[in-house]
């Protein structure tokens, strides 16, 4: 196993150094303590993470890594920013905010300056350049939403695959046996974003287990135009189809019931519809819709004590997934579908 003479000689520095660096009891030169990191990450070392925390040597920080991505709502995504800080405080922490496009290199940063006590991952990707970083990090990371190597993490999320089971069972238990989905832009899909792909992922697979044909597209604007287009191609390549579930945002709903109307259809009578992972809000819609929203207060407050609890020693082993069952909000807007006379 690798040891910390190796990190040393790698680095060219005495192993006392390397210990400064690793255990912060003293102060070594920005340069230095780059290149001892840069060395420990290189060798796959990883100190003992549990030293400092019982020393009780903790800076009362938690650095959040959300990474700025084009097709991020941030709108609605900061809820989960607020969500963290609010517990975190509750906690006494307070919450240091990372956005760059170099994710894992300013997440090295304050982690190698010891600038923080743990790490909160949002915006997690099934296949996530953070997860290495954990794996060589000296302080715990906890992550919203999980990738598919948590070996390293501890992770807190909806249950995603569960919320599109739900949303198939509810619209085949009423007799609908086509549905049309509208999901995130290509480039969500693309980038392997965690919770879009399971969604689809389960959407498709109890379809197929229910005996539901799933028509699936995506959404690549909210403008009327863009939404009209979409769903006007939805219908035509399925005309039979009686109902809509959408993960999409309240611009795109809005635009989508209209278009649902212009085509001389009703809303429930003719199509129901349901919406998955809007923020329970749905009700604010031209039409209240049924609704499987997220949960940020309930997943955010989770993650955060998890992170806690780590550093306190007393917390869930590494590779925990702990998945928070799904909330169906019923409105009115999913009904047995209307049959011509």
């Amino acid at each position: 196993m690798t040891g910390i003479k190796d990190v040393a000689r790698r680095a060219g520095v005495s192993i006392s150094t390397v210990s400064y660096v690793m255990s912060g009891k003293r102060s070594v030169r920005g340069e230095t303590k780059r290149k001892v990191m840069q060395a420990a990450r290189d060798l796959h070392y990883s100190p003992n993470a549990g030293a400092r925390m019982l020393r009780g040597d903790r800076t009362g920080i938690l650095a959040l890594s959300d990474p700025i991505h084009p097709d991020t709502d941030y709108a609605n995504y900061s809820g989960y920013m607020l969500e963290v800080a609010k517990r975190a405080h509750a906690l006494g922490y307070d919450v240091l905010l990372l956005t760059g496009e170099n994710m894992s290199g300013e997440i090295g940063r304050v982690c190698d300056s010891q600038l923080v006590d743990g790490v909160v991952l949002l915006d997690v990707d099934m296949v996530d350049d953070r997860v290495e970083m954990a794996e060589h990090s000296t302080v715990p990371y906890v992550s919203i939403g999980y990738p598919r190597n948590v070996a390293a993490l501890r992770c807190v999320d909806l249950d995603f695959a569960m919320m599109g089971r739900i949303a198939i069972d509810k619209v085949a238990e009423q007799g609908h046996r086509t549905c049309l989905f509208f999901g995130p832009a290509a480039s969500v899909y693309e980038r392997g974003s965690n919770f879009v792909v399971r969604v689809l992922e389960s959407l498709s697979r109890r379809a197929r287990e229910r005996g539901v044909t799933l028509g699936t597209y995506r959404v690549e604007g909210d403008a009327p135009e863009s939404v009209h287009s979409v769903v006007n191609r939805a219908f035509e390549e399925h005309p039979d189809a009686t109902a809509i579930i959408a993960q999409t945002g309240l611009e795109f709903l809005n635009n989508a019931i209209a278009c649902v109307h212009e085509s001389g259809r009703r809303i429930p009578q003719d199509v129901s519809f349901v919406t998955i992972a809007t923020y329970g809000n749905a009700d604010a819609l031209t039409i209240p819709l049924n609704e499987l929203p997220l949960r940020p207060a309930i997943t955010c407050s989770k993650a955060v004590d998890m992170l806690v609890g780590a550093l306190e020693g007393k917390g869930d082993p590494l590779g925990t997934v702990d998945l928070v069952a799904p909330e169906y909000i019923d409105r009115g807007s999913v009904v047995v579908p209307h049959m011509p006379d």
